[in-house]
């Protein structure tokens, strides 16, 4: 990711009477979460970002503008909006602002023909275009955020560019108050920050893994449903990292340490093979109870967040290694539970001997300290 990246961030909860809208909880969070993931370096990386929240139309086409004509042809250029969607009289999609007004839709809020008049007169042929837009309307607790409709093919005059919407034109999308974000931002988000949407495995997540990711739990989440268009975008767009290691690279080390553990038998062949076995598999592939077990092959090996015990013991008790388990028999049970007993132990005896050995080195200094004392003592004497 050497070229330029840069990322406009619009949320917009506030809105005045003539407008009509109600206002929304969550659009400014959004854009502050948004903003930390693609600002961290180990993540989005992005060059500068620039968060606008509850500001009105003219200043945010403002800046989509002057972002756009300053970026270079390879440099990564992002739009990311989170509010209200409402329909012009032509049925043209109209991205809502603080001064909106319904009467006067289309100049007072941001048009998506005016964003893609500003894309096609850029130099850049890299866009990534994220649209999480509501109409008004309430469900149970949950306040409807409407969806892009249509409107949206008309980028596909567009060039390099990648468009993802939270939902269909006949669907809502909801937000809800107590998570602090839609459904659809949330798991945006928690795709990037977490490394979880990089389904390749290679240390990159693209536009392409990030909206499957986003579209496989929305949709088990919620009864809306995600859309993208890629448009006439060459390679792969990759919107950030993941913090993984590449899947291969990944594998032959966890293989290393298994094998070695193994080798000490430290821990036992079903354990070995089964680990293996999800290691050397494609993220995409693994279900999810795989991926659990893929995350605390993470914690325990590349991390190393948790001790070879804790490590044994999560195992054990995950739902597939558990019925596995009870499916092999009692020896299975028993054999897993004399290697947590051993490994616990192990872990208190190391901890014994590093106090001890941390307790001598401080005696000894002591006892030099005093030695030193007395031989000043002696040399004034």
């Amino acid at each position: 990711m050497s070229e330029k990246r840069y990322a406009v961030l619009i949320g917009m909860s506030q809105f005045s009477r003539k407008s009509k809208l109600v206002n929304l909880a969550c659009p400014e969070n959004d854009v502050d979460e948004l903003n930390a993931v693609l600002s961290d370096p180990e993540r989005g990386a992005f060059t500068e970002t620039f968060p606008f929240k509850n500001r009105p139309s003219h200043e945010v086409l403002r800046e989509i503008n002057r972002v756009l004509r300053r970026a270079k042809k390879e440099d990564l250029v992002l739009i990311y909006y989170s509010g209200h969607g409402k329909q012009d009289t032509t049925g043209g999609l109209c991205l809502a602002t603080t001064d909106t007004e319904t009467e006067i839709l289309e100049s007072t809020s941001i048009p998506a023909q005016t964003v893609l008049g500003y894309i096609k007169s850029s130099p850049s042929t890299r866009t990534v275009l994220i649209l999480d837009c509501c109409y008004a309307g309430t469900v149970g607790k949950a306040l409807n955020r409407g969806s892009v409709d249509d409107q949206l093919g008309i980028m596909s005059r567009g060039r390099g560019m990648f468009i993802m919407a939270a939902s269909t034109e006949l669907q809502v999308a909801q937000e809800k108050e107590s998570e602090g974000h839609g459904i659809f931002t949330k798991h945006l988000i928690e795709g990037i920050r977490s490394g979880a949407a990089d389904c390749e495995g290679n240390g990159e997540i693209t536009m392409g893994e990030l909206y499957e990711y986003v579209h496989e739990h929305v949709t088990a989440e919620s009864h809306q449903e995600p859309e993208s268009w890629g448009l006439k975008v060459r390679g792969k767009l990759v919107i950030a990292r993941s913090g993984r290691a590449p899947r291969k690279e990944r594998y032959r080390k966890i293989r290393k340490k298994l094998l070695n553990l193994a080798a000490k038998e430290r821990i036992d062949d079903d354990l070995l093979s089964a680990a293996l076995r999800v290691a050397a598999k494609p993220t995409r592939e693994l279900d999810a109870r795989e991926l659990d077990c893929d995350s605390l092959l993470d914690s325990f090996i590349l991390t190393k967040k948790i001790s070879l015990g804790e490590f044994h013991r999560h195992w054990y008790t995950m739902p597939a290694v558990a019925a596995d388990a009870s499916n092999k028999g009692q020896d299975v049970r028993e054999s897993a539970d004399e290697v947590i007993k051993r490994e616990d132990e192990n872990e208190e005896r190391q901890r014994t001997e590093a106090e001890a050995k941390r307790k001598a080195e401080t005696e000894g200094k002591r006892k030099a300290a005093e030695k030193r004392k007395r031989a000043a003592a002696r040399r004034k004497a």
